[in-house]
């Protein structure tokens, strides 16, 4: 993990009704010109369905599987909880829509409704940015509060070596092939480096509608060198942060237009990035 990132021990959220199961939210400061991430372990289905509110559960309701349900709304709970956090509000009364291009709600999370919020991006000390990621019983949210995140986690072991060449083969430019290829732990470099490419790609909105071989990274350091966006390359910070030893967790922040820094400057001032991993304790 970056030498910049603070790592906060387990947190507990208080024992409570699992109704109203709720994590403190003086737990879940943003830190200033940078990013929270949030790992939290699935919810069980029965408990992930009674913290959710009725059209959260109708949302869901097209899974097949229980635990893709209780995934999903383990996501959408952590949402609400780390965005009231931010906001300093209750997390009942925000309202996040994820509507993507297709109309299917599994879009970037936004806040569409909060007290004293403006979701129209008016209001810049009351801006939130989401990112929502999850794998296996694994789920992760980051916040900022200037700028836009991108997070993203896999199973480490899904990267064998047939995975890993994958990889390489159709997300790596071949600047990048040869550089992971050149690596002790190939399936770990081209793992990394596919983390940390859909980070960006979620930060920048476009997902994998961009085709990932249009922006390169360092496969080890994770630094930008290839970048076909507008925005300044030295605005977009990319750090490992993994939820435990079993994944590879990337994050991405886009600071705002206009924070032009050199290179040198941009590596000297990279924003703190905070990372939580909480057990909710439902009793």
């Amino acid at each position: 993990m970056p030498k910049d990132s603070q790592v906060t021990q387990p947190a507990r959220a208080g024992r409570a009704q699992v109704l109203s199961l709720t994590l403190d939210p003086s737990t879940l400061s943003v830190p200033v010109g940078g990013a929270l991430v949030v790992w939290c372990p699935s919810l069980e289905h029965d408990v992930a369905v009674a913290v959710s509110p009725v059209a959260e559960r109708e949302r869901v309701a097209r899974l097949r599987r229980p635990e893709d349900r209780a995934r999903s709304l383990t996501g959408a709970w952590l949402l609400r909880q780390v965005a009231a956090a931010a906001l300093g509000v209750d997390p009942a009364q925000v309202a996040i829509d994820r509507a993507c291009d297709c109309g299917r709600q599994h879009g970037r999370p936004h806040v569409t409704a909060a007290p004293g919020y403006r979701a129209d991006g008016g209001s810049p000390d009351r801006a939130v940015d989401l990112s929502l990621t999850h794998a296996g019983s694994v789920v992760g949210v980051a916040c900022a509060l200037r700028g836009r995140v991108g997070l993203d986690v896999e199973p480490r072991a899904a990267f064998d070596s047939e995975r890993a060449g994958e990889v390489l083969d159709t997300a790596a430019t071949p600047e990048e092939q040869a550089r992971a290829r050149s690596e002790p732990d190939v399936a770990l470099a081209a793992g990394r480096l596919w983390v940390r490419k859909e980070a960006v790609l979620k930060a920048t909105g476009h997902g994998l509608t961009q085709d990932p071989r249009t922006l390169s990274l360092d496969p080890v350091s994770g630094d930008l060198t290839g970048w076909p966006f507008p925005e300044p390359v030295t605005s977009v910070h990319v750090r490992d942060v993994d939820p435990d030893s079993a994944h590879l967790g990337a994050l991405a922040l886009i600071e705002p237009v206009g924070t032009l820094r050199s290179p040198t400057e941009a590596r000297r001032a990279a924003p703190l990035v905070r990372v939580l991993r909480v057990l909710p304790d439902i009793g």
